[in-house]
């Protein structure tokens, strides 16, 4: 990095400071925003993610962490995945200026297919390929109200696909965003968001908010150094109405609506040159619509409906897609010891996916399918200091199958303000579409007559033998809290797997084609192995304006496949994810109006990813932000400012060329009125 541009940096952040600290030090008004929770609320915080009940997070027994509105404000993130950064054991990597690979405890790619995520309780995840589209997941960030992680298996509750981890971006009510609040954040070279949001009442008991949201990225340069073609643009708009009706019932209805380009440079198989690389423009719209009724009995019973619409439509994967699911759960009053939760849903799905020349068709191309799924969870408390949690999800889909998946989980609280837990867990992850149906063409073999008299194309073949991977999971948790002032978090694991995905035997094709010749292999399950590893989260507050929150996790992967005809390198070999992670985030208000934040990061080598190693980057990110008393509030964002671009990932099963990441400035606005 060039001394003098830090030193430019440096400057510009002190004499903005300095303006700002003489100009409103002595600001009035309800500056309540800049203070953070104590970590006492903190620790009674209400999560659903462990058992879909609210319970406080000391009495979670899983690794449980939560992302508040405050952590993300001062972050200074832009997206939800760079928020997701905080979290410890979260696998969070950028591959181009829309595209990100995101996982948990490893198996990290564009395609990480064992983790679980939902938006406001939606599942977002694509039955293409078992995973998440990040670049088209979006919100107003401002309206998010937290973002709930579960790290380890949360199937017995969440079902299949939740092996790694479990995510649920919730945003507020619209009881908890009346009013009307605008934000313009402008970065470098003509990057820019904008969203305007409004908050009413339409009667006493039914309260609503609109909001629209703009964005435009610009493009990243590749490995090489030359310019990428990852810009884009998208609009995103919807709404939220929350309301109660008679009886002590509630009843939410959410939509979303969204269109975006997005550029990528891709790889594609080429007959005379084995591979070449296209840029692309590709156009992706979706809409959803959510309805949630909750009736809550006077003896704590509890019974919830919801149902919710989802389309999408996809260029770049010739994709349209249609899902209707309907979901219920019943906490029944408490019998003795007893809290008994009881649930059941189901998904219909219903696509149609077009096919593209050499690179990809699907088999048939278009499909309905659907799955159903019963479960069950019982929190037992022992006695004062003992909690037993016994659940288990049994599900069904087209694909293969029934699957169970319980938990067993032990809870103790050996003191005031500690919790030590024990987990023992078993998770799916059930067959997707690709892995079914999918012919793609991976790479050519130029013609060398005479002894290859034509092209040869290389081609991954699905299956509808293939099977469900498999884990087996053991976890250890320890939480305390020292006084006011620290908290601690720490998770040990050791997981199991079976049945990765593999690729298996290949033959050639004797289908005719006058052009080239097809030489197949077929997806298997033939892989297995077992990770381990801990992770650490602390917060402590110095002082009542002082705030420091520490991350660390350590990842060890073991895969192999006792078959040595078989390809492994689907199995997710463990070099897309890193060794060692750190977080350290920092936030000091100043004053009632100003605040100062930092966030230093630490990730780990990339042994394999893509054929190219990743080295280890450490990233520093500064922010200053300022209130006035009349709604306006403005912030300076500062990121990767220890170098001028850096790479974070490069996907071996992606045929997205990916980008570094550079240094940027943002100016942010926002303006309550």
């Amino acid at each position: 990095m060039d001394p003098k541009r830090i030193e430019s940096i440096i400057r510009k952040l002190l004499s903005m400071g300095v303006l700002l600290w003489s100009s409103l030090a002595c600001a009035e008004g309800d500056l309540s925003g800049l203070k953070t929770l104590s970590l006492e609320a903190l620790s009674n915080m209400q999560v659903s993610i462990a058992s879909r009940t609210e319970q406080a997070l000391d009495d979670a027994a899983a690794a449980v962490f939560v992302i508040t509105a405050e952590d993300i404000r001062r972050s200074g993130a832009n997206s939800i995945p760079e928020a997701l950064r905080m979290v410890p054991g979260l696998n969070v990597a950028r591959i181009d200026a829309n595209t990100w690979a995101v996982s948990a405890r490893g198996f990290n790619g564009r395609y990480a297919n064992k983790l679980l995520v939902l938006m406001d309780g939606r599942s977002v995840y694509s039955p293409l390929f078992s995973g998440v589209h990040w670049g088209e997941l979006d919100s107003i960030i401002e309206d998010i109200d937290r973002i709930e992680v579960i790290r380890g298996p949360g199937a017995s509750v969440w079902g299949a696909n939740a092996v790694n981890g479990v995510i649920n971006i919730i945003t507020r009510s619209a009881q908890n965003s009346l009013g009307s609040e605008a934000n313009l954040a402008i970065g470098e070279r003509g990057q820019r968001t904008f969203s305007l949001r409004h908050g009413g009442s339409l009667n006493a008991d039914m309260d609503y908010r609109v909001w629209f949201k703009a964005r435009r990225h610009r493009a990243g340069r590749l490995f090489s150094g030359d310019m990428g073609f990852d810009a884009g643009k998208d609009l995103r708009a919807g709404f939220r109405i929350d309301g109660l009706l008679a009886n002590d019932d509630s009843v939410t209805l959410i939509g979303n609506a969204y269109t975006q380009r997005a550029g990528k440079v891709f790889v594609r198989p080429d007959l005379l040159s084995g591979v070449v690389q296209d840029e692309e423009n590709n156009q992706n719209q979706g809409v959803s619509l959510l309805g949630r009724w909750t009736h809550l009995r006077a003896d704590g019973a509890e019974g919830t409906v919801q149902l919710y619409y989802d389309y999408q439509r996809r260029e770049e994967t010739r994709e349209s897609r249609y899902t209707v699911d309907l979901d219920f759960h019943y906490l029944f009053p408490r019998l003795g010891r007893h809290s008994i939760t009881l649930g059941a849903g189901y998904r219909w799905m219903s696509d149609d996916i077009g096919a593209r020349p050499l690179q990809y068709e699907l088999d048939p191309p278009h499909l309905d399918y659907g799955l159903y799924n019963l479960f069950v969870q019982d929190d037992i408390a022992l006695n004062d200091r003992w909690a037993l949690v016994l659940g288990a999800k049994l599900e069904h889909n087209d694909f293969s199958g029934f699957e169970f998946q319980p938990s067993v989980r032990l809870l103790w609280h050996p003191a005031p303000r500690q919790t030590l837990w024990l987990a023992l867990s078993r998770a799916s992850r059930t067959p997707n579409r690709s892995e079914t149906g999918l012919r793609a063409g991976v790479s050519v073999v130029p013609a060398a007559p005479p002894l290859v008299p034509l092209p040869v194309l290389a081609r991954g073949v699905g299956t509808t033998a293939f099977d469900s991977e498999r884990l087996t999971a053991y976890e250890l948790g320890y939480r305390r809290r020292f006084g006011a002032s620290l908290s601690i978090d720490t998770v040990f694991f050791y997981n199991e797997y079976s049945g990765l995905r593999t690729l298996g035997f290949g033959r050639f094709n004797d289908e005719h084609v006058p052009d080239y010749l097809i030489y197949e292999t077929f997806f298997g399950n033939e892989g297995e192995g077992s990770s381990h590893g801990a992770e650490l989260a602390a917060d402590w507050r110095p002082a009542p304006r002082w705030r420091m929150q520490f991350a660390w996790s350590w990842l060890r992967t073991d895969l192999l496949v006792p078959n040595p005809d078989v390809d492994a390198s689907l199995t997710g070999s463990g070099g897309g994810s890193p060794r060692h992670q750190l977080s350290l985030r920092g936030g000091y208000d100043l004053s009632h109006a100003i605040a100062l934040d930092a966030w230093l990061r630490y990730v780990g080598e990339l042994s394999d990813s893509g054929g190219v190693a990743i080295p280890a980057y450490w990233s520093l990110d500064a922010r200053i932000g300022w209130r006035l008393d009349n709604g306006l509030s403005l912030s300076l964002v500062a990121r990767n400012l220890l170098d001028a671009a850096h790479p974070e990932y490069s996907d071996k099963l992606d045929t997205v060329v990916a980008t570094e990441v550079p240094r940027t400035l943002w100016l942010k606005v926002r303006w309550d009125f």
